[in-house]
């Protein structure tokens, strides 16, 4: 689910299914392909013409979302002829003013775009993004109407299945208000889980451009949506969509897909 080179961005024939078709589920699939900080007016051309305006879909059961760079979305946009949508790859967590550089929630809405990439690993890695400063833009961002794909990475070098679930369930608690630290603070940090897509990113795997093991990523999701249930309510661990962001290609996705609590994907395009 890479598109790799500069030049030729071509969309590929899927082969017929011949194994057991996929179980439905009550979720719609959601696809999300992350360009990050690739490309130029051309690629832009490339990948739109060649690949996006190529695809099709029952948009009754798969949602397709496309995040170039910010200052490449009004070209892209004004190319694209498919039902796909745009998402913005980052926010900022104030509203406007006197904030030079930043882009707010409410810009992103007036210019049509409805979702927005919030708490990525290289966010939070490369730019010191806190737990706090994630919390705040997924408020803000939700304030103003978008729906949110928020990031949880796992961050642990030698996979430890305790201890991985332990750092996931802290920043999931932080952002429902109910993490211990946040609690005692008095602080109240609710974010809208109808409004938002968990996207689990083991961020080992994804670095080596690997993909992680199937029955991994089946369990940390389905602890996800465990979590859902018990600690949100019944209804929003059952509706809210869980999607892995790791490396997949033509050869996994759909194994990926036939797990029950894997709902889709987000990818790069490099």
């Amino acid at each position: 689910m890479e598109a790799k080179g500069k030049g030729k961005v071509e969309a590929k024939k899927q082969p017929p299914a011949e194994e057991e078709e996929v179980e439905s589920k009550p979720r719609k699939t959601l696809i999300v392909g992350n360009w990050k900080c690739h490309g130029d007016l051309a690629y832009v051309k490339e990948m739109v013409n060649n690949l996006l305006n190529k695809m099709t879909f029952d948009p009754a059961v798969l949602e397709v979302l496309t995040a170039p760079p910010l200052v490449h979305i009004p070209a892209a946009k004004a190319m694209l002829t498919s039902q796909i949508q745009f998402a913005a790859q980052n926010v900022s967590a104030c509203a406007k003013g006197a904030l030079t550089g930043e882009v707010t929630a409410e810009s992103l809405k007036d210019f049509g775009i409805d979702w927005v990439i919030i708490g990525h690993s290289e966010r939070r890695l490369l730019f010191q993004e806190s737990e706090e400063v994630v919390a705040a833009k997924v408020l803000e961002a939700q304030k103003q109407g978008l729906n949110v794909i928020l990031c949880i990475p796992d961050q642990l070098d030698e996979r430890d299945a305790a201890k991985a679930w332990l750092a996931i369930a802290k920043q999931l608690g932080f952002l429902n208000g109910t993490d211990e630290v946040i609690v005692n603070l008095g602080v109240e940090k609710k974010i809208d889980w109808k409004k938002t897509v968990v996207a689990y990113e083991p961020i080992v795997v994804t670095a080596a451009k690997r993909s992680a093991s199937i029955e991994s990523v089946e369990e940390t999701c389905e602890q996800i949506r465990k979590w859902a249930q018990e600690t949100v309510a019944p209804e929003v661990g059952q509706e809210l969509r869980i999607i892995y962001a790791g490396a997949v290609n033509e050869g996994n996705c759909k194994v990926y897909m036939m797990q029950k609590d894997v709902d889709g994907f987000l990818v790069f395009f490099i």
